[in-house]
């Protein structure tokens, strides 16, 4: 007869080997955010450059499915600094229409405030700023949580230890020949 030690021992392995496999796909096995959103730039920018509402639509479809279930975020500093050039992009050629989601509109004065006009600063005093309007924005839309995690608790704690701002160096999103 096998004691009830041997089979709690057993069970424990077997649990501990079930949660390292599932944590370890469930990274390892998706694409970084920051790739998707790297791939789909290009083909982003031509939709949304056509002002017209339903290319604004598939575009911002499509940027949803690249980055809200698809994809772990392995540097927030990076993904924050595409985020703000996606919402611009989107923002000044689709009027009109919610970034990133329909009622979601919130967010894209959250991620607007704490950077400044060019999108290419981090405005590090703004930290406190951008944390209470994500926490407003959470209030209306599920998203505001993601959003809110990777760039105040992330992207800023990462990049102002020091400094007022941080400027990004190098490019975050591809050219894209028109």
């Amino acid at each position: 007869m096998v004691s009830v030690k041997v089979i709690i021992a057993l069970c424990a392995v077997f649990l501990f080997t079930g949660v390292a496999e599932v944590e370890s796909k469930s990274y390892h096995g998706k694409p970084t955010c920051e790739d998707n959103l790297y791939k789909l730039f290009c083909e982003f920018k031509t939709l949304v450059m056509t002002q017209k509402r339903d290319y604004c639509l598939r575009a911002r479809d499509k940027l949803n499915a690249a980055t809200l279930n698809n994809c772990v975020v392995k540097d927030p500093v990076k993904r924050t600094f595409q985020g703000i050039q996606f919402m611009n992009l989107f923002r000044s050629n689709c009027r009109g229409l919610d970034y990133p989601q329909a009622g979601c509109g919130e967010i894209q004065y959250c991620l607007k405030m704490a950077f400044d006009k060019s999108g290419k600063t981090l405005l590090c005093d703004e930290e406190k700023s951008v944390d209470k309007c994500y926490q407003y924005a959470m209030k209306k839309c599920y998203l505001a949580e993601r959003f809110r995690d990777v760039v105040v608790r992330q992207a800023f704690p990462k990049v102002c230890k020091s400094g007022k701002s941080y400027t990004m160096k190098k490019p975050v999103l591809p050219y894209c020949p028109n």
